[in-house]
């Protein structure tokens, strides 16, 4: 919790797949997340790339970038386990 300990922050708290939120005042709101490199795009989201995008963004230099980069992979409950407290926790 080293990156954590950085910040003066007012509160903190759990949230989702976060091991921790910090909230500093009320502009700044930080999660910290376990995360495990991938160094190749994931078949999952083969259409991420090409799937329609709001007012441009992220431009396709942009998608290029991320997409040639692999990705992080974050442990998240599945959306219909979302509801149930234990299933939450320890999916």
């Amino acid at each position: 919790m080293y990156f954590a300990n950085q910040f003066d922050a007012n509160s903190t708290e759990m949230h989702g797949p976060a091991i921790l939120t910090i909230q500093k005042g009320s502009m700044l709101s930080l999660d910290v997340v376990r995360c495990v490199r991938c160094l190749v795009w994931p078949p999952q989201a083969a259409d991420w790339p090409i799937r329609y995008r709001n007012y441009g963004w992220p431009d396709p230099a942009t998608v290029d970038h991320v997409v040639s980069n692999g990705c992080g992979v974050v442990s998240v409950a599945h959306r219909r386990c979302r509801q149930h407290d234990w299933t939450d926790e320890y999916q």
